[in-house]
């Protein structure tokens, strides 16, 4: 309940310790010190982990003059109900973006070695996400990347109605103060913080990805790609690689056992 000191610090080192990036810690989301964090802590119990995490976070937003918190955090989408059952009054925001698209920024950002991988994460992180559906639209709202990028104001407008907040006339113009916002051990990874919305990301695999690359990627997720409307190339998946492929999924398990 948080009540004893040592608990407070152990949710503390917990937190200073789970990996968010290979450079950050989920500690670092907080706009919080160490003594700040077990002062809220503090105040706040008795509670239980779902109050403790949202103390920090609404210290957070109230030191940043925010009168509501979110966090944007990918893998959540494996976990959306439990998610939701610790937070009763989470609305989820679920966006989902084109598999190649997805695949080339997994594989550029180093965090999967093959396009197989990077294409089943896409896969299998949207088709648990869109699972959040049983949670009604009261909780979950859907809405495209393209969407978003090709029509801001009204795919934002629409979204502000559902959140029931207040629509700023400048929200589009906000990303010039917000590249300030970003802390030094998440430049890298948000370097487009802080910059205007770039209509040329919705699609760019068209212009920047290999045909056998986009086949491997429709091939692998096929099934989703038509059930949320994405445009298909028809392109088929070259011989060699369907062999390479093969061998892969053949040899590697007896390779792993041996």
């Amino acid at each position: 309940n948080f009540s004893d000191a040592k608990h407070r610090w152990y949710l503390i080192r917990d937190l200073q310790t789970a990996r968010a990036t290979s450079r950050t810690s989920a500690f670092s989301i907080f706009d919080l010190t160490d003594d700040q964090a077990e002062n809220v802590l503090s105040l706040t119990a008795p509670t239980d982990y779902a109050g403790a995490v949202s103390a920090l976070f609404r210290s957070t937003a109230e030191k940043n003059g925010k009168a509501r918190w979110g966090n944007k955090t990918p893998r959540y989408v494996l976990h959306l109900k439990l998610l939701a059952e610790l937070f009763p009054g989470a609305a989820f925001i679920h966006i989902i973006r084109d598999p190649r698209d997805v695949a080339r920024s997994i594989m550029k950002a180093g965090w999967t070695s093959s396009l197989e991988q990077a294409a089943g994460m896409w896969r299998k992180r949207v088709g648990k996400g869109i699972e959040g559906r049983s949670l009604g639209k009261d909780r979950y709202y859907e809405l495209k990347y393209e969407s978003l990028l090709s029509n801001p104001e009204r795919v934002l407008k629409q979204l502000y109605d559902w959140l029931d907040i207040e629509y700023p006339g400048d929200v589009l113009e906000s990303y010039r103060e917000d590249g300030y916002r970003v802390k030094k051990e998440h430049r890298e990874l948000h370097k487009l913080v802080g910059k205007p919305i770039d209509k040329s990301r919705a699609f760019a695999w068209k212009q920047t990805m290999s045909k056998a690359d986009i086949a491997e990627v429709e091939h692998l997720n096929r099934t989703l790609i038509r059930e949320l409307n994405y445009e298909e190339s028809k392109l088929s998946v070259p011989v060699t690689r369907r062999l390479k492929r093969a061998s892969h999924n053949l040899f590697v398990p007896v390779g792993k056992k041996i």
